[in-house]
């Protein structure tokens, strides 16, 4: 699968190719801007067979699913891709099925709130740092206050 995460309504005309597009959209996620494919001009171009709007649309006949065996177990499982459709996350390969119900990656929505906190943490340690200088400052000057 090669769906450009960074595509988006200014740039995904530029990921035009030659061969099959395998990525596909589901159309409420396209028609909300959510969701693009490299550019096709036709249904041929889509592994899905339907183009709609030059972005690749999920067919709804079929469901492309990833199966993969898990290193020292003996079985294998098999999950939908992402932005195929899903009504909950077991259901997705990269395990988050979004409000808007297709297979997403979990770091689409967690990235902001891993950086925020990293900034947080960051931001709490200085004002720590701060304050246990400023104590041990206030216990050097009334050590010195107490001796003369």
């Amino acid at each position: 699968m090669s769906f450009r995460s960074d595509a988006n309504l200014e740039n995904y005309k530029f990921y035009n190719t030659t061969d099959l597009i395998l990525e596909s959209c589901p159309e409420d996620a396209r028609n909300i801007e959510k969701c693009f494919t490299r550019y096709c001009l036709n249904d041929s171009n889509c592994y899905s067979n339907k183009c709609f709007n030059n972005t690749c649309i999920i067919n709804n006949q079929f469901t492309t699913t990833f199966c993969s065996v898990y290193i020292g177990s003996d079985h294998f499982t098999c999950s939908r891709l992402e932005f195929e459709n899903c009504k909950n996350d077991k259901e997705c390969y990269p395990n988050r099925c979004n409000e808007y119900h297709f297979c997403t990656s979990a770091l689409e929505k967690n990235w902001l709130g891993i950086a925020l906190f990293k900034v947080y943490f960051i931001i709490i340690l200085i004002i720590i740092i701060i304050v246990f200088i400023i104590f041990k400052l206030i216990i050097i000057i009334n050590k010195k206050c107490t001796t003369k």
